[in-house]
């Protein structure tokens, strides 16, 4: 839902390594932009390590795409309800691999 008020046209990432990719315009008409990758903050874990980071941004070079980081959160412990998880901040981070010339 974030990144289609976004925009964004967005399609499963998973041939990509990815949880979703996402498009300027239609699929048929143009290649993803950005390879998405979720990242759940809580309190006492941490789905991200430096080298996870390391190899999405390996990966997304290899392919000609950024990555874009969706972190969500916190969310609270136990379930949630669909109007309580449109509320849960999420920011956006992109990454780019750095290249020597």
């Amino acid at each position: 839902v974030h990144l289609r008020k976004a925009g964004w046209i967005v399609r499963s990432g998973i041939n990509f390594g990815a949880d979703f990719l996402v498009y300027e315009d239609s699929p048929t008409k143009c290649h993803s932009s950005y390879c998405v990758h979720v990242v759940v903050e809580s309190a006492d874990t941490s789905s991200m390590t430096w080298q996870s980071v390391c190899g999405y941004t390996r990966l997304a070079g290899q392919v000609q795409k950024g990555v874009l980081l969706c972190v969500v959160g916190p969310l609270s412990t136990g379930f949630i309800s669909l109007d309580q998880a449109l509320q849960v901040p999420v920011h956006d981070v992109v990454l780019r691999r750095w290249k020597a010339r």
